[in-house]
């Protein structure tokens, strides 16, 4: 489905296993970027948020989403 209707989304994914987003940002300067957000996925956890993705030939790559906190710096400088 596309988004040109907003009451609509609300519908589909009442119905739905599954929500995701692609989308494609050309910025002004660098390179293009391509990104996933899956918005809703039953019975399965994700994490939710922003991933970068790469269309290569056989389907895609997603790469993860790293988030600060969730790493711990002093155990992978043997400070532990």
């Amino acid at each position: 489905d596309d988004k040109v209707q907003a009451h609509k989304e609300q519908e589909i994914q009442s119905i739905v296993h599954g929500v995701v987003s692609l989308e494609q940002l050309s910025p002004g300067y660098g390179a293009e970027r391509r990104r996933i957000r899956v918005t809703k996925l039953r019975g399965v956890p994700f994490m939710g948020g922003f991933h970068d993705f790469s269309v290569r030939k056989g389907g895609l790559i997603v790469f993860p989403r790293l988030v600060a906190s969730q790493h711990d710096m002093r155990a992978k400088s043997g400070e532990i």
